[in-house]
């Protein structure tokens, strides 16, 4: 049997939900990725030969278990596709005014906590001490789990 709202107490539940849904629209909206590409690459200028980087230190607290590193001359959009049909979702929220699909002096990194990118940061590749291309196509992969997210820099970018 359904129950019968008095006008009062319909408009109050019509009001509610209206808060709720501009609350999770405007909460969403917040939830963009983090653009961190100076603090990182300044980060990797100061890295001397010999020592470690393991990448969660350059992240500050931002939460991530997956970094992909994107080749130029990436197409994002075809990126993003070839993940789903792998059967990985990736989402990236917010802006994405980034060169990697017409520039080969950067490399993109995409930090992603779950499914979502949350930092994402574009390297300079002539002053990066990470030869990350080499490491893409040696190994034949381009996602790093946060643990497998530590590289040895074997000669100093002057």
């Amino acid at each position: 049997m359904p129950v019968k709202m008095n006008p009062r107490n319909k408009k109050l539940l019509y009001l509610v939900v209206i808060y709720l849904l501009t609350l999770q629209i405007g909460c969403s909206q917040l939830d963009v990725a983090v653009n961190m590409s100076d603090k990182i690459n300044r980060s990797l200028e100061r890295i001397t030969e010999n020592e470690f980087v393991e990448m969660k230190n350059l992240t500050d607290d931002y939460d991530w278990d997956t970094m992909h590193v994107i080749l130029p001359y990436t197409n994002l959009d075809e990126y993003m596709k070839k993940c789903k049909d792998d059967g990985y979702t990736l989402s990236w929220y917010g802006n994405k005014d980034v060169k990697i699909e017409y520039d080969d002096s950067v490399v993109l990194l995409l930090f992603a906590s779950g499914h979502k990118v949350s930092v994402y940061a574009e390297i300079d590749r002539e002053k990066c001490p990470i030869p990350f291309v080499d490491i893409v196509n040696e190994l034949g992969k381009n996602k790093f789990y946060i643990d497998d997210s530590k590289f040895r820099i074997s000669k100093k970018i002057n």
